[in-house]
């Protein structure tokens, strides 16, 4: 009966003693911050440049021109950003469409890659326009009209500084 007495007391002791060896240390911090969040400032503007009107067939190519910038008046971006154009349409498969893309700027052609371009980056606070010519011709069978619309969107994302 002794030896149980000094059991239960053993793991009595074991159970409260740790809550008092044992310290807990916690910190609080308060602070506040008046940084304001850098607003990025993109803009896409499409201009279309053919002749007749946009309805794209065997006869007529449609081009546009998309200009991308990191300003709006004599505000410039503060934040770096990366961007990738992209033609697409929820509508029409693209597969019977011939798209091409050049840059204005050097007439180079712009490689797309399942309609969409690679990523080109607009630096912060620097003001900096890019400019693209988009020529989008028909390929596919003159037996059927299709309908629909081809959009051109632009995905962007801020990078950190």
């Amino acid at each position: 009966m002794k030896r149980k007495n000094i059991l239960i007391l053993i793991a009595i002791l074991v159970l409260i003693i740790p809550s008092f060896v044992f310290a807990s240390y916690y910190q609080h911090i308060k602070g506040s911050s008046t940084m304001e969040i850098a607003k990025p400032i993109f803009n896409i503007t499409k201009t279309i440049n053919s002749t007749s009107d946009t309805t794209i067939n065997i006869n007529n190519e449609v081009e546009y021109t998309v200009v991308v910038s990191n300003f709006s008046g004599d505000k410039v971006c503060d934040v770096k950003q990366m961007y990738c154009l992209e033609v697409y349409s929820d509508e029409v498969d693209l597969s019977q469409f011939d798209i091409s893309m050049t840059a204005a700027e050097n007439g180079s052609p712009i490689i797309l890659t399942n309609n969409r371009t690679r990523y080109y980056y607009l630096y912060a606070n620097e003001p900096e326009t890019h400019t693209y010519i988009i020529k989008i011709s028909y390929n596919g069978d003159l037996s059927t009209n299709i309908e629909g619309n081809i959009n051109i969107r632009a995905n962007s994302y801020q990078i950190k500084p």
